[in-house]
């Protein structure tokens, strides 16, 4: 009785600890989508912000619009770390990850397996002790970098949403550079921002001499990012000796079809 009392505590506990991560999980992706809500409409309140700072001459409420725009951009810094929270979907992979490994490992159905195993290989057939297969290929260091894959895709996830608009934001910036720029020079007239707007206009020189370049004579950034990958997979595959196992594959194949065909 005293038993079965211990296993439907540990029961219930396990459920609470389960339910207790739903619930942190839920609590981390809210903040998350605040933090990238927020960082979103605090670029649309920083430019216009900085276009009500654009006359010709410095204008009187200068300091009072400079002290909003160092606000919005604490609040932006705020928001940006606010979406470093993992996200629920990532919380529940890593769960699930870490409770399939543990029932591969340590569970009942996992021991009699192994018992089976060495029954069989090493008490009967008398060949040398190894560890399975999922024990090799799957380690617990390995589980750890596959976490922290799945963590740094779910930031890009979270960030490619909040910066959504800043391509759009960096266009009209830019644009505004090269009008304000061309207007200097065929008007002749005094900007009290000029040096930033002639700063400005360099670097978007920089940047289009760039993407002429890229364009030209780089590969494209999604053959880079297969050809990354590529080699990630094959570096992943000799690590774990399947590459060299198929390499025994064809080597005993050869072999068996030159017999044949003598």
């Amino acid at each position: 009785m005293e038993e079965l009392s211990n296993k439907l505590l540990n029961l219930f506990g396990a459920i609470m600890k389960f339910l207790l991560w739903l619930y942190l999980a839920n609590i981390s992706n809210r903040i998350r989508w605040v933090g990238s809500t927020i960082f979103r409409f605090g670029l649309l309140g920083l430019a216009i912000e900085y276009l009500l700072l654009s006359p010709h001459i410095r204008p009187v409420y200068f300091e009072h619009v400079m002290h909003f725009v160092h606000v919005t951009w604490v609040i932006l810094i705020v928001a940006w770390l606010a979406i470093l929270f993992p996200s629920e979907r990532f919380i529940l992979n890593v769960i699930t990850i870490a409770r399939r490994d543990r029932f591969l490992r340590d569970s009942l159905v996992a021991r009699v397996l192994r018992l089976v195993k060495y029954i069989v290989k090493h008490d009967l057939l008398k060949l040398k002790f190894t560890k399975s297969l999922y024990q090799r290929i799957v380690t617990p260091k390995r589980i750890k970098i596959l976490c922290i894959g799945l963590y740094i895709y779910d930031l890009y996830k979270g960030y490619r949403r909040a910066l959504g608009d800043v391509v759009y934001l960096i266009a009209a910036y830019f644009s505004f550079v090269s009008a304000s720029w061309i207007y200097v020079y065929l008007t002749g007239t005094q900007l009290y921002y000029y040096s930033i707007i002639d700063s400005s206009f360099d670097w978007g020189l920089a940047i289009v001499g760039f993407l002429m370049f890229k364009v030209l004579f780089l590969p494209d950034f999604s053959t880079i990012k297969d050809a990354v990958i590529r080699v990630v997979i094959k570096a992943v595959l000799h690590k774990t000796g399947i590459v060299k196992l198929g390499y025994n594959l064809e080597d005993k194949l050869n072999k068996y079809e030159q017999n044949v065909k003598g």
